[in-house]
């Protein structure tokens, strides 16, 4: 069925600069020496006896902690000493996070620290230090805050006596601890992003980001907070990506990474995207296929490039939408039924038929339901969304692991009491299931009436109900970052 409505956790690192010379005196290597093969010049300097190195960015033979030999001395002549006796003292400045949360900053080296506020340590060995920092999150009940972590230099060593600043500056990802959506007809921009704080009750929200760009009607998050989506026509590219960067405030956004897939004879093309838990982008496509992109293939570009899937699978005959369960299987919704492909069979092309189908049924055991969209919770268990049917259904994870094909009653079938244009749904960070509803409409479904059966004559209408005049319809519905114990690309830690 087509809708026609269109429209690695970040770390950054320093590497501490090779001590080199001996027994703590400057080197006085080969004049010859690069960067990448610098040693001291007497040949056996080791992290406790080096001198530290002129030129930065060597960490090849005569690096800390390795012998190096009289001919490849990158530091030359006189290099910078860096006294590996003796005691000096470290400053960590943090800045950019709020209260309540801690830094996760790793200091390595002679006196090994780890490292959650400003702070200063004194009497810590001189020599040479690294420092690793780690992405951190606030608390939200519906989506948290990403801050990603800026170190101010790359490298440090410390001398005896020397007190040495390094500052550490954490900023928010501007599109993390918002629910977005693309918009379809009407409305304020093709892609809205609605500030957390806005979402716990019933209301009539703006939106806290409206962007204007080429943005089709289904988007992913990868793990840096980029959304992906599908061009908006037929002149743009198949896969754009609007960097992280960019949602933080409204206005007009350009894509930064454009694919095309040449592979995909028939339009629209996609319908809908999903990332692999190894960062690979799948592609539900027209023609009864779904296709992988590389990872490595999901690189900015200032110009849409031609990209060969590198896997396919084919011989489905109606597929929808599209999810990875926590051991790496692919799912799809596929006239219907609920199909898997073992996590063995993607790293190739295969046109043979799923390893498992499922048909649901409702909880009553009454009558079939379709699977439109899809949707994982963190215990395992696998949501469906009937788009004819005005229900999302959960199928238990006890029944997800058989082969073959069975009819599976679902666990519960839950008939939503207002009207509603179903896309892909998704789990907040407090176990609600948050949907698109009817025009102008999106909401939620609590962690309470998600454990609750109901019927058409006795339909449950979702907890949280938001009517926001910059929505014209609520197409998929995405968290950044994704909750916690989701089996998503991004959901972060």
């Amino acid at each position: 069925m087509l809708r026609w409505f269109m429209p690695v956790l970040g770390v950054v690192a320093i590497v501490a600069p090779a001590c080199s010379g001996s027994d703590g005196a400057s080197g006085s290597g080969g004049s010859s020496g690069s960067a990448g093969t610098g040693g001291a010049a007497t040949g056996g300097a080791s992290a406790a006896r080096g001198g530290r190195s002129a030129v930065s960015g060597g960490a090849g033979p005569g690096s800390a902690g390795q012998g190096g030999n009289a001919s490849g001395a990158a530091a030359g002549e006189g290099g910078a000493s860096c006294a590996l006796a003796g005691q000096g003292t470290i400053v960590v400045q943090v800045s950019g996070l709020p209260t309540g949360v801690a830094a996760d900053i790793a200091l390595d080296g002679p006196d090994p620290k780890s490292v959650t506020k400003t702070q200063t340590y004194t009497a810590v060995g001189a020599g040479s230090y690294s420092l690793t920092a780690s992405r951190v999150f606030d608390a939200d009940p519906i989506v948290r805050t990403v801050f990603e972590p800026r170190l101010t230099e790359d490298s440090f060593c410390l001398d005896s006596a020397e007190t040495h600043t390094v500052k550490v500056v954490y900023t928010a990802i501007p599109s993390s601890n918002k629910l977005w959506t693309p918009n379809g007809p009407g409305g304020k921009a093709p892609l809205l992003g609605f500030a957390a704080a806005d979402l716990s009750a019933s209301g009539a929200p703006d939106a806290n980001v409206a962007a204007d760009g080429p943005v089709g009607n289904v988007i992913a998050f990868d793990r840096d907070g980029n959304a992906w989506s599908r061009g908006s026509t037929a002149a743009d590219p198949a896969l754009v990506r609007f960097p992280a960067a960019d949602l933080g405030a409204s206005g007009a956004k350009a894509w930064d990474a454009g694919i095309n897939l040449p592979s995909i004879p028939c339009i629209p093309a996609i319908r809908e995207l999903a990332f692999d838990l190894e960062g690979n982008l799948w592609v539900s496509a027209c023609g009864g296929q779904a296709l992988r992109v590389d990872a490595a293939d999901l690189t900015p570009s200032s110009a849409a490039v031609d990209v060969t899937a590198a896997a396919t699978l084919s011989g489905l005959t109606d597929n929808e939408d599209l999810a990875f369960d926590a051991a790496g299987n692919l799912w799809l919704a596929d006239s219907g039924t609920l199909v898997r492909f073992d996590r063995a069979r993607l790293s190739t092309s295969d046109s043979a038929a799923a390893d498992y189908t499922i048909v649901p049924r409702d909880s009553a055991d009454t009558q079939d339901l379709a699977a439109n969209f899809l949707a994982f919770d963190s215990a395992g268990n696998l949501w469906g969304a009937d788009f004819a049917g005005n229900s999302v259904f959960e199928i238990a994870k006890a029944d997800l692991g058989h082969t073959g094909s069975r009819t599976v009653v679902a666990h519960v079938s839950i008939v939503i009491g207002v009207a509603a244009l179903f896309n892909r749904p998704a789990f907040d960070d407090g176990g609600a299931l948050w949907l698109s509803l009817s025009a102008g409409h999106f909401g939620a479904l609590s962690p309470t009436q998600l454990r609750v059966s109901s019927s058409a004559g006795d339909a449950t209408t979702p907890a949280v109900v938001l009517a926001s005049g910059d929505v014209g319809y609520a197409n998929d519905i995405a968290f950044f970052p994704a909750a916690v114990g989701l089996p998503l690309y991004h959901s972060l830690p």
